[in-house]
């Protein structure tokens, strides 16, 4: 349902912390837009990459990003940063599980982006300042 249209998800005031989060859902697919420690803001399909579990609801603040049912965590930049018992996987490499990223767009600069289904980005001026913060899942 609409994946090549930009998405409302938040403004940037909502999460102006880093670490400081807010879920945004569309049709069947849920998202986690974050405020990174080097405050930039991403968005991530909101699902472990271990086991598919939704890793946040709702809106609030975290140091890191972790699921609840085994427990893999991931920074706010969306690298995975740690698997509890981590000598009991096999053959995982940490690069190969950074969390899947969505194209984030703030309006108020002017620009945005926006992935194809090739996932290419496509940078795209806009018009007038309109100071909204767009996710194009």
């Amino acid at each position: 349902m609409w994946k090549q249209v930009w998405q409302m998800a938040c403004r940037a005031e909502d999460i102006p912390a880093p670490g400081d989060f807010v879920e945004y859902v569309v049709g069947d697919q849920s998202f986690l837009v974050v405020r990174g420690d080097d405050h930039t803001i991403r968005a991530f399909a909101n699902a472990c990459r271990h086991r598919g579990n939704t890793l946040r609801t709702g809106a609030g603040h975290c140091g890191q990003i972790r699921c609840r049912y085994h427990g893999w965590t991931w920074a706010l930049d969306g690298r995975l940063a740690d698997i509890p018992d981590r000598h009991l996987t096999v053959d995982v490499c940490d690069d190969d599980y950074h969390l899947a990223e969505a194209a984030v767009g703030d309006v108020l600069r002017g620009y945005r982006s926006r992935f194809s289904s090739k996932g290419e980005v496509f940078s795209v001026r806009l018009g007038p300042p309109a100071g909204l913060l767009q996710v194009n899942p």
